[in-house]
C-alpha cells in the first residue's frame, strides 16, 4: 500500500515501462525478469489499497502467478545475490523451480557437479538439465 499519493501520471509513466521492459526480456533471461519484478513491486507499492490486482488484469496481459514469479525472482535476486550470479545462466524458469528450496539447499545443488536424474544412472549438471529433469529431481527430493 503506497504510503504517499502518487499521481496517475506516474502510474501511467511506471505502467510503459513496465510493458515496454516486458516486451524486451529474452525468453530465459532471469536478469530481465528480476528486474521486471522490481518494477513491479515499485508499482505496486505506489498503487493504492485494491488497486494491484486490477491493474495487472487491466494493463500487462501477465497472469498472476507469472507477477509472483517476477516478484519472487527480484527478491530472490537482492536476498542472496552472489547464488543469483551463479543461477543467472540457468535461465529464470528453473530458478523459479529452484526457489521452492531453501538458499541453503539451492547453493549445494548449485555446486554439485552433476546430478542424478531419476530413472537415469547419468549424472548432469545444474545447466544441463532440462526443466522436466530438474522438476523430476526436486520432486525425489
Amino acid at each position: 500500500m503506497a504510503s504517499h499519493k502518487v499521481s496517475r501520471r506516474t502510474i501511467a509513466q511506471q505502467t510503459k515501462a513496465i510493458l515496454a521492459h516486458a516486451k524486451s526480456i529474452d525468453g530465459a533471461d532471469a536478469h530481465g525478469r528480476a528486474e521486471l519484478g522490481r518494477m513491479l513491486r515499485l508499482l505496486k507499492n505506489d498503487l493504492s489499497h485494491g488497486e494491484w490486482i486490477p491493474w495487472i488484469q487491466r494493463h500487462t496481459g501477465m497472469s498472476r502467478r507469472a507477477v509472483q514469479d517476477y516478484l519472487a525472482l527480484a527478491r530472490f535476486s537482492e536476498e542472496h545475490p552472489e547464488l543469483f550470479a551463479e543461477l543467472a545462466p540457468v535461465g529464470a524458469t528453473k530458478i523459479y523451480a529452484l526457489l521452492r528450496l531453501e538458499p541453503k539447499q539451492i547453493a549445494k545443488l548449485a555446486k554439485m557437479r552433476g546430478v542424478r536424474v531419476p530413472g537415469s544412472t547419468r549424472r548432469k549438471p545444474l545447466a544441463q538439465l532440462s526443466t522436466r529433469e530438474l522438476l523430476a529431481v526436486l520432486r525425489a527430493r
